[in-house]
């Protein structure tokens, strides 16, 4: 006790928050993805271009590896792909096709929408060169829509380039990929991509376009593409992506 009966009280070191430290370490952790890169067997008279655009794509990845198969029927080897891409760990599954320019900042920027699924604008190889880029109509027919938001939540994109978080597959039973006909063979009523985003759909998993990352097929580059990427809203920077992301996140966690 001090004068007058009065007691002493020693302000105590602070302890050390070693459970808060330890929790802040292990966010931190680096969680290394592991890229399967789906890619269509090579058509012939593709220029090396569009091959080095992949190869820029993934050339700072610590774990990635290519899955081709080659056989007579396109969705067979499609599905193979993918089901090869799990069973070594995939974490993430980017779906190529050989003649396409890749974006060389789209696993950056589909990570940082903190989505499932993002595909990259490109449009058709066909006359006209329409974006691939589609929402549902009230009696559930897929119809063309047009490029409006930076990140546009879609019914469908096209296979031809787009990024996925490999559990996405996991949660939907195989085939992922196949095209159906009618009775005789010779038409096509839904395409292979189609018929994959309308059982994502049926999953709940949402599917998304980046605008601001513009692939495209070698001859809707060559013929098309600078024109058709004047009437694009503005593109976003990966900041911005990600502040974006931020917002989102807290604004939906107040609501919960």
């Amino acid at each position: 006790m001090g004068r007058g009966g009065r007691r002493k009280h020693r302000t105590a070191a602070a302890r050390p928050n070693v459970k808060g430290e330890l929790m802040a370490q292990e966010q931190e952790k680096k969680v290394v993805p592991r890229v399967a890169v789906i890619m269509d067997w090579p058509y012939q008279n593709v220029p090396g271009i569009y091959m080095m655009s992949l190869l820029q794509a993934i050339h700072n990845e610590e774990e990635v590896f290519i899955v081709q198969s080659k056989g007579p029927h396109s969705d067979l080897c499609f599905n193979a792909s993918v089901k090869y891409a799990l069973e070594q760990g995939a974490t993430e599954i980017l779906s190529v096709s050989c003649d396409q320019a890749v974006p060389l900042d789209i696993l950056e920027r589909s990570r940082a929408h903190g989505v499932d699924i993002v595909g990259a604008l490109y449009a058709t190889r066909q006359p006209g060169h329409d974006w691939i880029i589609y929402q549902r109509s009230m009696d559930g027919e897929f119809v063309k829509d047009t490029p409006r938001k930076p990140l546009q939540r879609v019914a469908a994109t096209g296979a031809g380039c787009f990024w996925a978080r490999a559990d996405v597959f996991r949660k939907i039973q195989p085939p992922w990929f196949w095209t159906e006909t009618d009775p005789t063979g010779c038409q096509v009523m839904v395409s292979n991509d189609f018929y994959f985003f309308h059982k994502c759909a049926a999953a709940g998993i949402q599917v998304h376009t980046d605008i601001g990352m513009v692939s495209g097929h070698q001859f809707e580059i060559e013929l098309n593409a600078q024109s058709l990427q004047r009437s694009l809203p503005p593109r976003l920077e990966v900041t911005e992506i990600k502040k974006l992301r931020k917002e989102r996140e807290d604004g939906a966690r107040m609501e919960s």
